[in-house]
């Protein structure tokens, strides 16, 4: 089984799922699929329940439209991986929905009006706190779905390039937010959604 040196398994209740964190990577997205990827045949049902990558940086975040996502410390750096039913399953590459979703956990965590703009971003006001980007791909035979999650969270400087329309949770709260309460919310968002038939 393919395992990064910098990974753990956390034992932060995620009901079911398997947490693996990591100081920095390229892209907990592109982290996912080379875990998925790695696996032998007789590995591969451990997809099922699911797995959650976390990362305190990244050095090669991606946005939509492969615009880059910067990733310096602060932020949440969040993917999930599962697999789904197949190609035509409802809701499996709906970035919209998942983003809907995202939102209503920042809001039930951290008690904040964060709105959903479509197809994928999350926006306070006019500012731009975070965003989403799905990925699928197959692995022996199993249709697999990255959902990755950038979001602004104890952060309170930009790079000049981002400074005028991004903003961060605590930024907005004036208060720090927590990364674990808020990856525990995520994950019970979208759990739902990963099992429509």
């Amino acid at each position: 089984m393919f395992t990064s040196e910098f990974t753990y398994k956390s034992q932060t209740d995620l009901s079911g799922f398997t947490l693996l964190h990591y100081p920095t990577v390229d892209s907990t997205n592109w982290e996912a699929e080379r875990f998925a990827k790695g696996l032998t045949i007789e590995e591969l049902p451990m997809l099922d329940s699911g797995i959650v990558f976390i990362a305190d940086e990244q050095t090669q975040g991606q946005g939509s439209h492969y615009r880059k996502w910067i990733s310096n410390p602060g932020g949440l750096y969040y993917s999930l991986l599962m697999t789904h039913p197949g190609p035509d399953a409802a809701l499996q590459n709906d970035p919209a929905w998942y983003a809907k979703l995202a939102s209503l956990a920042v809001q039930d965590t951290c008690k904040l009006p964060v709105e959903h703009k479509f197809p994928n971003d999350l926006y306070y006001g006019s500012h731009k706190v975070g965003g989403l980007l799905l990925h699928s791909f197959n692995v022996l035979g199993k249709h697999c779905l990255t959902i990755g999650v950038g979001i602004n969270l104890n952060q309170t400087d930009f790079p000049e390039e981002i400074a005028g329309f991004a903003t961060s949770l605590a930024k907005i709260s004036n208060q720090k937010c927590r990364r674990s309460d808020l990856v525990q919310a995520l994950t019970k968002k979208f759990r739902p959604a990963l099992s429509q038939p």
